[in-house]
């Protein structure tokens, strides 16, 4: 990172993604999906800790009790971690991650399985 930012970064990235051994009830295969956030604050910020502490637990709450619009496409996260990973007094800034892995159907539903 170049320089710390003035006020709170969130980032994303997709992390691991895997199919799993189960198809869901309309024949689509499921997915495990992972994605990090990634939380950066400027340590020269009064209370930059509890900065960080408060975004990243904003990201948690969202994920924790929604389906966000897709219904029975996705389901409620079954590992949620939100946790420091890097201070650097050096440049000036903390990240705090938040990590959430759920399960997510993807693709068109079979015909089939409207019948």
């Amino acid at each position: 990172m170049a320089s710390s930012p003035e006020t709170v970064e969130i980032t994303y990235r997709c992390g691991q993604s895997k199919i799993m051994k189960e198809d869901t009830n309309d024949g689509r295969e499921k997915h495990s999906i992972e994605l990090i956030f990634a939380i950066t604050v400027n340590t020269s910020n009064e209370d930059f800790d509890l900065e960080a502490l408060d975004a990243s637990s904003r990201i948690e709450r969202e994920f924790q009790n929604s389906y966000f619009g897709l219904g029975e496409s996705v389901e409620l996260p079954d590992y949620i971690v939100n946790e420091p990973q890097i201070i650097d007094d050096e440049h000036g800034y903390l990240i705090r991650a938040v990590t959430v892995r759920q399960s997510v159907s993807i693709g068109e539903v079979d015909d089939s399985w409207l019948e």
